[in-house]
């Protein structure tokens, strides 16, 4: 049987910081994130029984995975969750994988997030475990903090480590708008990111500063959370004015912020937001429509010779059953 997966990509609409989890070993996040029009290629098929997993790489990103993972496919997320949902569930899972990687690597765009999630869907149907949702963010956790909202069809308000999900819908005015996604082909490290902002805060801030900020971000995140859709980009702008903070913290970060504010300077016509998102290297520019976006495309070309840059869009909330292959859940191509 051979079976096809699409494994679409995030942005963060903002990423806010505040503080580390009881246990001190983890960040507590808010963030709106939201899918886009860019995705991964899965293909899957069935080997004989005992034969185990096998998985090879193609794309235009292929080559960057080594940097991030080493030598040893063990460190690649899709084989991080087979191996858990193997052992959670004592299956033979007997797969050959190829994994067409077309998100660029540790953008902050969460592929490898996205595989993981992709992976503990089809397991859960090709396989038929009938997982509660609760049964999929635990194996979720254990492979990283964005899993848990691919795992689940729209937009979202996500808290906790990004472990707490709350839907939000767009409406269709929303995705009608013109994405263009940049990313500098800078190698960044997401922890060293985070660590760098621990150590900004404890050297500039003081507590009753950072009590004040987490006060702030968390009651922007309760009146994100009441809401069960978002009409436009006036209002989601209107309702938060944060943008990432972790951009103060990281040279590659800073340096990805001046390069798209110097693209937004160039090219303001029809522009509605710009920002970094998640703690990596790409960032993003909404416009009102496509001309706009692609007059932005050819000046960032012009200026950033190199870099990646690709006009999409934010996808349709996938709440509908036609949806759902979109979102992750297999489609048999055989």
């Amino acid at each position: 049987m051979f079976l096809n997966i699409n494994s679409y990509a995030k942005l963060n609409l903002f990423l806010s910081i505040y503080g580390l989890t009881e246990d001190k070993t983890r960040h507590n996040i808010s963030s709106l994130m939201t899918y886009v029009d860019i995705c991964d290629k899965i293909s899957i098929t069935t080997k004989r029984y005992g034969d185990g997993v096998s998985i090879n790489f193609g794309g235009i990103f292929a080559h960057k995975i080594s940097q991030y993972t080493g030598n040893s496919v063990e460190n690649n997320t899709i084989i991080k969750t087979l191996k858990l949902i193997s052992d959670e569930y004592d299956l033979s899972i007997d797969l050959d994988i190829y994994l067409e990687k077309n998100i660029p690597v540790a953008s902050g765009m969460g592929g490898g997030s996205s595989n993981a999630a992709a992976m503990i869907k089809f397991c859960d149907k090709f396989y038929g475990l009938e997982m509660t949702q609760d049964e999929k963010i635990n194996i979720a956790r254990e492979i990283g903090a964005d899993v848990s909202f691919f795992l689940q069809n729209s937009s979202a308000v996500c808290s906790g480590i990004g472990d707490v999900v709350n839907p939000i819908y767009f409406d269709d005015a929303i995705c009608k708008k013109s994405v263009l996604v940049i990313d500098l082909m800078e190698k960044v490290s997401t922890a060293k990111i985070y660590s760098s902002y621990d150590q900004l805060n404890l050297s500039q801030q003081d507590e009753e500063i950072m009590n004040k900020n987490n006060n702030l971000i968390a009651l922007s995140l309760v009146n994100l959370s009441k809401l069960n859709k978002i009409a436009d980009m006036e209002q989601l702008i209107r309702l938060n004015k944060m943008t990432n903070n972790l951009i103060q913290s990281d040279k590659i970060l800073y340096k990805t912020k001046n390069a798209i504010a110097k693209i937004a300077e160039n090219s303001s016509d029809g522009l509605i937001k710009f920002d970094i998102t998640g703690a990596g290297s790409a960032a993003y520019l909404i416009y009102e429509n496509p001309l706009f976006a692609r007059r932005a495309l050819t000046n960032a070309q012009t200026m950033f010779p190199g870099i990646f840059a690709k006009i999409t869009t934010i996808m349709p909330d996938l709440h509908d059953s036609a949806n759902l292959q979109k979102c992750g859940v297999y489609q048999n191509c055989a």
